[in-house]
């Protein structure tokens, strides 16, 4: 039994990145049966209006449910394709371990989570 995602989110004041819609459709395609339930390669639910060039923002980053932990590979490989710089925080199964992804015109690295509060919410 793989470690799934239960969510991934972008930090706040990054992203979305974007993806060309043919380039959505051929990495769904090719990664077909390793893909998790939750995918944004799949679910044209989690991207934006698709502008007259065929890019598409990745409006929700989903890479959950089952096969997701196993899928973290292709989710970095599919990230490899985007357009745009984003930081992406990805909460493990039960919340109790976070990765963080850098992600700068398709050059990803992965981060170390750290958490801190804002300012006092009036």
């Amino acid at each position: 039994m793989s470690y799934n995602i239960d969510s991934i989110e972008y930090v706040e004041g990054t992203g979305p990145l974007s993806m060309h819609h043919s380039v959505r459709l051929d990495l769904a395609t090719a990664l077909a049966d390793r893909l998790p339930e939750g995918c944004f390669l799949t679910n044209d639910n989690c991207v934006g209006a698709r502008h007259s060039s065929g890019m598409e923002a990745i409006i929700h980053p989903s890479w959950t449910d089952e096969c997701s932990g196993s899928a973290f590979d292709h989710l970095k490989e599919a990230l490899t394709r985007t357009l745009g710089r984003a930081d992406l925080v990805i909460c493990w199964e039960g919340g109790d371990r976070y990765s963080g992804l850098r992600v700068c015109n398709g050059v990803v690295t992965e981060r170390v989570v750290v958490m801190s509060l804002g300012e006092v919410r009036s």
